[in-house]
């Protein structure tokens, strides 16, 4: 008995020891207000997972950069990454050949012969042998499931970078509004003064000036409006990021462009419909169904034990030696083989789905970005035109031949179809940005991502 247990000293020594690790939510409450973009560990993992280095003292930060910012702080990418980190290591378990068993069996005599001891020590080992390769067909589910995780973190990854870019795209739009809104706020109060003055005057009656006065009214409420938006985007960046809002108020923010030119192409819709993040997802997750069915296929053919055995029998040493299988009479493993035939129906009706779905996100950004174009090009032409409109008028009241309501009046109609035109360049961006995102391939960093982060989180 003493060997016995002597002998499996060494299969406990190997065991695995994980330490505890409790969570305080005043420490991660109090890390997670300390959050900043000049937090080391970021820029190294910018550098070494990404391949980009982030602005450093007072350099002003580009989309690119803030994008990153939230790949590194974003806590659904940690749950993807940890998800994957899960899926890998359960390729290992199926890896794992199954232990053998030991049975001790001492056998007790209440008649023994006379000088013959009652017991008689005897030991069993079975040793389990899977058939069919349902081994193989357990790891390349695993396998499977882990390449599944792999391209969810990276929709997580697409996911992050455009709400990052969309709200910084919102930031410029509504600082822009607010920008032209105090210049259109300037000008109505002016005209108001004006209108009031011919009132006072008697050149004008109160009905006369009371639009200016609405006008002014209006616009004064567009304003605290827009400067009410602007605070709400800067919070929604910070949120888009996962940093707190006053970590980002003291970051200068690279003006953002926005651009005309459509990201999209036929070429470019097709090989998003096959190399998109999502896609390549739902593709392994169709395999991991189809290895699921073929273990279960697998599974009509019994495994096999092995057994041997020792026994001491009255100073006779007795080896004994078995094969043991289930006999496949009453079940022939019938019914899993048909769930997983309909599971594996169900998951090519969810890949078809997952391209489908694909597609109406491409077409309609991009039905959305060339519409934004469209209507920014016809207010180009219109703002440009009431432009010098505007600087017609107010050379010709400064030369005397005109008044200053109509200056005032034609500066007025100018910056509100500056307003309008820059509106309609911010959705155009924005819908640019949201199809860049939805022909987006499968990026080729997740590992690298993922090990820093799985390195970030080890205790």
């Amino acid at each position: 008995m003493l060997a016995t247990w002597l002998g499996l000293a060494p299969c406990c020594w190997a065991c695995t020891a994980i330490p505890p690790a409790p969570l305080d939510s005043a420490e991660r409450a109090g890390a997670l207000r300390a959050r900043s973009l000049e937090d080391p560990e970021l820029h190294r993992f910018a550098a070494e997972s990404v391949g980009l280095a982030l602005p450093s003292g007072d350099e002003p930060w580009p989309v690119a950069a803030l994008a990153t910012s939230g790949l590194y702080f974003q806590p659904r990418v940690a749950i993807a990454a940890a998800e994957l980190r899960r899926a890998s290591a359960a390729i290992e378990s199926a890896r794992a050949l199954p232990n053998p068993t030991l049975s001790i069996a001492p056998e007790y005599s209440l008649n023994p012969a006379r000088g013959e001891s009652p017991w008689s020590p005897a030991l069993q080992l079975d040793w389990p042998i899977a058939t069919a390769g349902k081994r193989g067909h357990a790891i390349d589910r695993a396998t499977a499931d882990a390449l599944a995780a792999h391209y969810a973190l990276a929709s997580e990854l697409v996911a992050v970078e455009r709400d990052v870019h969309l709200a910084r795209l919102e930031l410029a739009a509504a600082e822009r509004a607010a920008q032209i809104l105090a210049q259109e706020a300037e000008v109505a109060r002016a005209l108001v003064v004006a209108w009031r003055q011919r009132v006072e005057l008697g050149a004008a009656s109160h009905a006369e000036s009371a639009p200016a006065e609405l006008a002014a009214f209006t616009v004064e409420s567009e304003l605290a409006a827009a400067r009410a938006r602007e605070a709400g985007a800067r919070a929604a960046l910070a949120a888009a990021i996962a940093i707190p809002s006053a970590s980002l108020a003291s970051v200068r923010l690279v003006p953002v462009e926005d651009s005309a030119d459509s990201p999209g192409s036929p070429e470019r819709t097709t090989l998003a419909l096959t190399q998109r993040a999502d896609v390549l997802g739902a593709l392994a997750r169709y395999a991991a169904v189809e290895a699921t069915l073929q273990g279960e296929v697998a599974k009509q053919f019994p495994d096999l034990r092995i057994g041997s055995g020792y026994q001491w029998d009255q100073g006779q040493s007795k080896f004994l030696v078995g094969l043991s299988l289930d006999l496949p009479i009453f079940d022939r493993n019938h019914g899993p083989i048909a769930e997983a035939v309909a599971a594996r129906a169900r998951a090519a009706a969810e890949f078809d789905a997952v391209q489908t779905a694909a597609l109406a996100e491409i077409e309609r950004s991009g039905a959305q970005a060339a519409a934004a174009r469209e209507r920014a090009d016809v207010l180009r032409a219109s703002a440009a035109a009431l432009s010098a409109q505007a600087a017609r008028a107010e050379a010709s009241h400064a030369a005397g031949a005109g008044t200053r309501l109509d200056a005032l009046s034609a500066r007025a109609l100018a910056l509100r179809a500056a307003r309008e035109l820059s509106d309609a360049t911010s959705s155009a961006a924005a819908a640019n940005a949201a199809l860049t995102a939805a022909l987006a391939p499968a990026r080729d960093d997740i590992a690298a991502i993922a090990q820093f982060l799985a390195d970030r989180e080890e205790p």
